[in-house]
């Protein structure tokens, strides 16, 4: 057990010389979360190229099936846990042009009777949060389209499987996570590339532990309803 830990270890640590290769130059790079993997998960980022790993739609998976990230380095850690600790980067342009969208804990619409009803989103189906998503693209294409001048059709958005989801983190509502859903993590348009370590220490020891700051750096969607 001791030797295969050893060896994960030099392999984490190749993946992430591979990476910073990669990453050159690095004006073109940005980092835009941190991940906690377990450590099958680090073995198939190394075997399959440094490629973001997405497993089948689990309970903790808020909003979505995809690849999950926070926007601090801030976890609990348990000495017999095996995880990996990640830094994602994507392309700085890309992150700046895909669309993305908010999703509150709840929000309201109206039913067939025209009453308002409480739709819950956390933990929902995929087609209710996607059915969210479309409403939030509709209002945000009107919009444009009124301040534009231009008819709705002029006005390109997205499906909504290829938007990134955001919300808070539940009982740590000062950190917030990402969500990137599984069809964008597959064709890896944002050029995703994840640098992991042992600890949080030696991720913190090579990037810091600063906060992300999505909410003010990024044209979220509904960022407004930041619960």
């Amino acid at each position: 057990m001791l030797r295969s830990k050893s060896t994960l270890a030099t392999l984490l640590a190749l993946g992430s010389l591979f990476n910073g290769a990669q990453g050159l130059p690095g004006a073109h790079d940005q980092v835009i979360g941190y991940a906690k993997v377990s450590s099958r998960q680090a073995q198939r980022i190394i075997m399959h190229t440094n490629r973001l790993p997405v497993e089948e739609s689990r309970p903790d998976q808020l909003i979505g099936p995809g690849f999950y990230m926070m926007n601090k380095p801030d976890w609990d850690v348990d000495e017999e846990d095996r995880s990996r600790y990640c830094v994602i980067k994507a392309n700085k342009k890309k992150m700046e042009e895909i669309e993305k969208v908010w999703v509150p804990k709840s929000y309201e619409q109206k039913n067939a009777d025209g009453e308002t009803v409480k739709q819950n989103l956390w933990g929902e189906e995929e087609e209710v949060i996607l059915e969210y998503i479309q409403i939030i693209l509709d209002l945000a294409k009107s919009s444009e389209a009124s301040t534009s001048e231009a008819s709705t059709s002029e006005v390109l958005m997205p499906k909504p499987e290829r938007v990134l989801r955001f919300s808070s983190v539940p009982d740590r509502y000062w950190l917030y996570q990402m969500n990137i859903p599984t069809e964008l993590v597959n064709d890896n348009d944002l050029e995703l590339r994840p640098t992991c370590f042992e600890s949080v220490q030696n991720l913190k020891e090579n990037y810091g532990d600063d906060r992300i700051d999505w909410r003010d750096d990024w044209k979220i969607r509904n960022a407004g309803v930041w619960q």
